[in-house]
């Protein structure tokens, strides 16, 4: 999965009869005054592609963040695109929606039984699974929505997987990703803490494992050498814990930077 490394910002408040707009690239730190909007084109490959929210979505449906028309869709559901969600509660994927282009069961529908899940609410603090068909090619996702302008919150699951997702439309690196202030366990070596695991859908793996180094309070790779890693705008990864300590932790997600407005 791929992303544009430039948001470009829309303020919702009309000054006058003007929109007001404003540009921001990874690096820039400005200030914000007011509520902007944002948009992300995410391109994803042919197989699994994890995804997560830059923004906050105007509506947190199914529909309403992926709509209807930008991938493809296909009369059965073996041939269309899927999305699979993530129980971590359960430790299961759950949930999985095919888009329908039939006319008699148009749209985003449930796996097996073709309900509308159109209106599917979802938990955007989290990350989904996008499945492109094979001979689909790659598809372009346009993401819309909020620019959150405080810190975001998403529970991490104890002793088993989460399928997170950094919720800020600038990299974010893991020094100040808020994980360990927040409960994320570090350890001396990979398997005494907690892991980050990132897929990637070019080869339809998960091939990078890092992990906390208290000893030196780095955030290492699976190998030792020092992650470099960032946490990507509208990607989503796992975040693997052990039973070191007892009950879940809410990961609180620091704004990594604020933006500010002007006439054009």
């Amino acid at each position: 999965m791929k992303t544009d490394t430039t948001m470009r910002w829309l303020l919702l408040t009309i000054i006058g009869a003007s929109w007001v707009f404003v540009s921001v690239s990874n690096g820039q730190t400005t200030n914000v005054t007011s509520n902007i909007a944002g948009f992300q084109v995410v391109t994803l490959i042919e197989g699994r592609n994890f995804v997560g929210m830059p923004v906050i979505p105007a509506t947190n449906t199914l529909a309403g963040i992926m709509s209807t028309n930008q991938l493809p869709a296909a009369a059965t559901e073996s041939s269309a695109t899927a999305v699979d969600f993530w129980d971590q509660t359960h430790q299961t994927l759950t949930n999985r929606s095919w888009l329908s282009s039939s006319a008699n069961f148009p749209g985003w529908r449930a796996s097996s039984t073709f309900a509308d899940n159109n209106a599917l609410l979802l938990d955007v603090n989290k990350g989904v699974i996008v499945t492109i068909r094979a001979g689909q090619g790659s598809q372009s996702l346009l993401l819309l929505g909020y620019v959150a302008t405080n810190a975001q919150t998403q529970v991490v699951q104890n002793n088993s997987y989460t399928l997170a997702a950094s919720t800020y439309p600038v990299a974010v690196s893991l020094t100040n990703s808020g994980l360990v202030a927040s409960g994320f366990v570090g350890g001396n070596s990979v398997g005494t803490s907690d892991t980050l695991q990132f897929f990637n859908p070019t080869t339809q793996l998960f091939d990078l494992t890092i992990w906390y180094d208290t000893g030196s309070g780095v955030w290492r790779n699976a190998d030792g050498s020092v992650a470099t890693r960032q946490l990507m705008p509208g990607e989503s990864f796992v975040i693997a814990r052990g039973n070191w300590v007892a009950g879940n932790f809410t990961w609180t997600n620091p704004i990594p930077a604020s933006l500010s407005h002007g006439q054009p």
